[in-house]
């Protein structure tokens, strides 16, 4: 692998850095990519015209290193690269940077939090990104040239996820299980699950709901009155 500088490294080749490459990569921004193992650089860049491969020796020469690692693999990660140039991005849901920050002191940490799921940056990209107030202005405007980007408190953005994620596990298996006690086929259902819930709920917050949904809306809204 040969050695490029970059001004941005992604490490973190999954859901989250698929999603973020294919944004970046459609506006023609140049990030390099970091993984231990070089065939799995190679094929993830395969799929962009604008990713550029990045060894472990060529980290200490990128100017921002954002870490789209699950929260129990950035301490190792950090533990074995750690460059005092570099400014690192946070951007674990669960992993608070201040903890990070007390653990690497001598490192420059910065929270980038995505609000929403990955599958959905991936297919319509408008991310929606929180970050502290004194985030330096270059990854501010890296990330906004994919989404939204605003300043405040990055840890909300855990309870968030997680609360958006709990009713949203809680309403498809509440589904699922009022429609097989109805004995309705399988492919019934996961059309159901697939196709009717996640538009309804799209629709009721765009405040778009047909006359039916409207009116199961307003007996859901008075039920909770009671």
């Amino acid at each position: 692998m040969y050695e490029i500088m970059t001004r941005t490294t992604l490490v973190g080749i999954g859901r989250l850095g698929s999603s973020l490459m294919k944004q970046w990569d459609q506006i023609n921004e140049e990030i390099g990519v970091f993984h231990p193992s070089e065939e799995k650089v190679k094929g993830f860049i395969s799929n962009y015209k604008n990713g550029t491969p990045v060894s472990i020796k060529g980290l200490p020469n990128t100017n921002t290193i954002i870490m789209a690692l699950p929260a129990t693999r950035i301490a190792d990660f950090l533990k074995q690269n750690h460059h005092s140039q570099v400014t690192y991005v946070n951007m674990a849901t669960a992993l608070k940077t201040s903890d990070l920050q007390k653990e690497f002191p001598e490192l420059q940490i910065v929270s980038m939090k995505f609000v929403g799921h990955s599958m959905d940056l991936f297919k319509n990209g408008e991310g929606y990104f929180i970050t502290e107030q004194q985030s330096p202005d270059d990854i501010v405007d890296l990330f906004t040239r994919i989404g939204e980007v605003r300043k405040g408190d990055p840890e909300i953005v855990n309870e968030i996820n997680k609360l958006a994620t709990y009713y949203g596990i809680k309403a498809a298996v509440e589904l699922e299980n009022e429609l097989k006690l109805k004995n309705y086929d399988q492919s019934l259902i996961n059309r159901a699950l697939s196709a009717i819930t996640p538009e309804v709920i799209k629709s009721y917050q765009r405040k778009d709901l047909g006359h039916f949904a409207q009116s199961v809306a307003d007996e859901v809204k008075e039920s909770f009155k009671r």
